[in-house]
């Protein structure tokens, strides 16, 4: 399982880690180094749901 994240500000990652296939799992601060707080989302991908998003891209590529 991996998990990533991204500050709600900031759409671009989003829509990045959306589209490796990661999806919510929580939200959470993130204190940065300048020492302001943050909000932020954390995503998940797992081994079964990669494996399954690999497997459909083989067979679109195979066809």
């Amino acid at each position: 399982m991996i998990f990533c994240g991204h500050f709600l500000w900031n759409r671009q990652s989003q829509r990045v880690q959306e589209k490796c296939g990661f999806h919510h799992y929580a939200y959470d601060t993130f204190e940065t180094r300048p020492g302001t707080v943050e909000d932020n989302e954390v995503n998940i991908l797992t081994k079964e749901e990669y494996d399954a998003e690999e497997r459909n891209s083989t067979e679109v590529i195979a066809s």
